[in-house]
């Protein structure tokens, strides 16, 4: 199986290609932009994606991203209990790939009092990003291809709740919840999978399902990468 793994952050990549190692049986490629990730995609059996990649000038990429968006414009936020606010937020953050822009005042003191540390190398990545995985995991999808979403979205899906980062993350990830191709069959993503971060789906894999949490570094350990290899080799597509 030929195997593309896409995601602009290059330890991550470096994480996936150890990982890579442990399926000699399987051809992978690694690269950083969507819009080189869109053109390999024909070429290739399944794709491994993060959410979040870095902006480009691509007419036909950012069309595509327009219409990802327009999919989620259309979800009923009011389905969780967050304050109106928060249903505003997470429109702006999808549009603008600002993250940082969520956090409440309390919350950005404790993030800059990170970022002195640990977290520093992450400032620059959480200021602007697009959400191109999602184009690219709608793409596969509609070719009845396999596909991993893998992307550290934090406290994502606590329907129910107060949660600002609920609404958030179910908004960004809506148009993956629903039927991608002609009938009566559902998205890759349920409710239920956004709530366990794809716990146990075989289309996603989000912050607390990744080994340790942040706290055990994510993507760049190379066992996150080992269980979305595993996740795409188990789908059920040809």
């Amino acid at each position: 199986m030929k195997i593309l793994v896409v995601d602009d952050n290059p330890k991550n990549l470096d994480a996936a290609r150890e990982a890579s190692k442990e399926f000699p049986a399987h051809e992978f490629q690694f690269v950083s932009l969507a819009s080189v990730a869109l053109k390999m995609l024909p070429e290739v059996d399944g794709v491994i994606t993060d959410f979040f990649l870095e902006p480009e000038d691509d007419e036909e990429l950012n069309k595509m991203y327009a219409e990802y968006i327009e999919k989620a414009n259309t979800i009923n936020l009011s389905d969780c209990n967050s304050e109106k606010k928060h249903n505003e937020t997470a429109i702006h953050v999808l549009k603008n790939g600002n993250i940082v822009s969520k956090l409440s005042e309390e919350e950005l003191t404790r993030r800059d009092e990170w970022m002195k540390g640990e977290g520093g190398c992450y400032l620059e990545r959480y200021e602007s990003r697009c959400g191109y995985g999602g184009v690219i995991m709608l793409r596969q999808l509609g070719r009845f291809k396999r596909c991993v979403l893998v992307s550290q979205l934090h406290s994502h899906a606590s329907w129910g709740t107060d949660n600002e980062h609920s609404v958030w993350a179910w908004y960004v990830l809506s148009p993956l919840t629903r039927p991608y191709r002609s009938g009566n069959d559902e998205g890759p993503l349920s409710r239920k999978d956004i709530e366990e971060d794809g716990l146990h789906g075989l289309h996603y894999i989000g912050e607390n399902s990744m080994p340790g949490g942040f706290g055990g570094k994510g993507k760049t350990n190379p066992v996150t990468w080992v269980r979305a290899i595993a996740k795409l080799i188990a789908q059920g597509y040809k």
